[in-house]
Formats: C-alpha cells, sequence, structure tokens
C-alpha cells in the first residue's frame, strides 16, 4: 500500500492539477473522482481505457 496522507487525499481531491502524481494518474484520478460523484456519468469507452 502507499503510504498518503490525510492533506494529499485533500490536495488529490482539488484536482488532478494540485496532485503531485505520475504522468498517468492525473487522468486515472479524474475518472475515480467523476465516477464516485455519478457512477452514471461514466461511459463505457472511459471504463475500458
Amino acid at each position: 500500500m502507499h503510504d498518503v496522507s490525510q492533506e494529499q487525499i485533500e490536495t488529490m481531491k482539488q484536482g488532478p492539477a494540485q496532485a503531485s502524481l505520475d504522468a498517468k494518474e492525473p487522468a486515472l484520478l479524474q475518472c475515480v473522482l467523476k465516477a464516485v460523484g455519478d457512477s452514471n456519468s461514466i461511459a463505457a469507452e472511459e471504463s475500458n481505457s
């Protein structure tokens, strides 16, 4: 598991641009936040990428 502080989690909630992430992780974070907010809004194409 990754050691992530509560402060880092709060920063990530603000958006991928504020989080210190690897190259592919911002897109993944956006998808996860979108799915958590409204799972019906995720298209099949997005879930397969």
